[in-house]
């Protein structure tokens, strides 16, 4: 089995894995039904893997764990937190 590259951030681990973090990080921030969500996830995961040692890297459910994001103004796009599954429409 290959190992996960990517960690899971949640509002518990968003503290410690992320904001007192000693490398850089980059979470990708996603949810369920947005497509444009899910047509960067590889990317992540791939820059996960090609700056390992370097970065930290892991992926955040938008529809689990979205109060600390909220409390650093990130933003979700138009249409993502309504689960209406038409996160392309901006």
């Amino acid at each position: 089995m290959e190992k996960e590259v990517l960690f899971h951030v949640t509002d518990e681990t968003f503290n410690e894995g992320v904001l007192q973090s000693d490398l850089l990080v980059l979470v990708g921030f996603w949810e369920p039904w947005c497509g444009p969500c899910l047509s960067i996830a590889p990317a992540v995961e791939e820059s996960a893997k090609e700056y390992s040692g370097r970065i930290k890297a892991g992926k955040m459910n938008g529809v689990w764990d979205w109060g600390n994001p909220d409390s650093y103004s990130f933003q979700r796009r138009k249409g993502c937190s309504s689960g209406s599954g038409d996160c392309s429409q901006v």
